[in-house]
C-alpha cells in the first residue's frame, strides 16, 4: 500500500513538470520556425533584388536581425531574446493568427508587436503589446470587424512605400509559422489596424 501512495504521489508531482517541459518545447520550436522564416523573407528578397542600395539595406536588417533576437545563427535559441521573450506572453490567441511587429526607429526605439486572433465570422481580437523596461505589456485590445493579409496585396517597389518603419508581419495556425514576411522601410503599403 505504501508502495502505491508513492507512485500516486510520483505521478502527481512528475505531471507539472511533463507540462512544463511540453510548453518549453513548443515555443522552442516556435522561437526557432519564426526566426528562420523571417530570415528567408530576407535572403529571399536579397536574391532578387536588382538594386544595389536595397540589397546592402537588407542585408544589414540581416544582421540586425540576429542581434535583436540575439542570436549568431537563426537555428540558435535564445530564451532571452525579445522575441522569446513575446512568445512567453501566448496564452491562447486561438487556432489563426498574425503577428505584426513594428519598431519605431528614432532617438528612442519603440518595440510593438500586434496579435490579430482570427474569431468566427471572421471577426478579429487584435492585441497591441509594447516592450517596456525588459518585458512585454499588453497596452490594449480592440476587435477588428474584417482582415486580410496577403503578401502581394502590400508589398511594394522599394522606395514607394507608405511604411516609415521596418514592419515583419507573420501568419501562425497551430502555433506553427506558415509565413513570415520583412518589409523594409517604404516597401510595404499601409495596413490598416484600426
Amino acid at each position: 500500500m505504501r508502495q502505491l501512495i508513492y507512485i500516486i504521489f510520483l505521478i502527481c508531482h512528475s505531471t507539472p513538470n511533463m507540462t512544463n517541459h511540453s510548453n518549453d518545447r513548443k515555443k522552442n520550436e516556435m522561437f526557432l520556425s519564426w526566426n528562420i522564416a523571417t530570415s528567408k523573407s530576407l535572403i529571399n528578397q536579397i536574391d532578387i533584388s536588382g538594386n544595389d542600395y536595397h540589397i546592402s539595406m537588407l542585408k544589414n536588417r540581416l544582421e540586425v536581425m540576429k542581434s535583436y533576437i540575439g542570436v549568431d545563427d537563426f537555428a540558435s535559441l535564445n530564451t532571452n531574446s525579445i522575441r522569446y521573450k513575446f512568445i512567453s506572453n501566448y496564452k491562447d490567441w486561438g487556432k489563426e493568427y498574425y503577428i505584426i511587429e513594428d519598431n519605431k526607429n528614432g532617438e528612442k526605439i519603440s518595440l510593438f508587436a500586434y496579435v490579430i486572433c482570427c474569431q468566427k465570422q471572421r471577426k478579429f481580437e487584435i492585441y497591441k503589446y509594447e516592450y517596456k523596461k525588459e518585458f512585454w505589456v499588453k497596452i490594449s485590445k480592440y476587435s477588428l470587424d474584417d482582415f486580410q493579409y496577403v503578401q502581394e496585396k502590400y508589398r511594394t517597389s522599394f522606395g514607394k512605400g507608405e511604411n516609415e518603419n521596418d514592419i515583419i508581419v507573420t501568419h501562425f495556425k497551430k502555433g506553427k509559422v506558415i509565413t513570415s514576411d520583412y518589409f523594409l522601410i517604404n516597401s510595404m503599403k499601409i495596413i490598416n489596424l484600426k
